[in-house]
């Protein structure tokens, strides 16, 4: 099934390696919480381990509980065919796998940490979008 989420930042919107340091610090607390409620997380393919770096946050689930990767990067870039819009696009469809709360405690940092410079939404409720972690 497909359950999403989306996140739009604005081309010209910039993270300082300040908030970056703390999102990744949080991100990293997030996935340690996750994974002694049995969750589980791989890198994009599924397999080997999350990436938290100076550049990106980015996950999976494992195996059967993978979906599409979760994709969070300091310095996004425009997709040419969007080239025109004023935000970058991203998603990632979890179709509601463990994962799925990874991904939502890591949007609503991200909104919290960043304010007007990401704009978080879902498929669910706009209530959906919360810490769980």
């Amino acid at each position: 099934m497909g359950y999403t989420h989306y996140w739009y930042q604005p081309v010209k919107a910039k993270i300082t390696k300040e908030e970056w340091n703390g999102l990744t610090a949080e991100a990293t607390k997030i996935i340690a919480a996750a994974k002694l409620d049995g969750i589980r997380l791989g890198g994009w393919d599924g397999e080997g381990a999350p990436k938290i770096n100076t550049k990106e946050i980015s996950f999976n689930g494992i195996g059967c509980n993978s979906h599409e990767t979760f994709r969070l990067e300091r310095r996004p870039k425009q997709a040419e065919y969007r080239k025109d819009d004023p935000e970058i696009f991203n998603c990632c469809k979890t179709a509601q796998k463990s994962y799925d709360a990874v991904v939502v405690s890591i949007l609503a940092l991200a909104r919290d940490t960043l304010g007007d410079r990401i704009r978080v939404s879902s498929d669910g409720e706009d209530k959906a979008i919360k810490r769980v972690y």
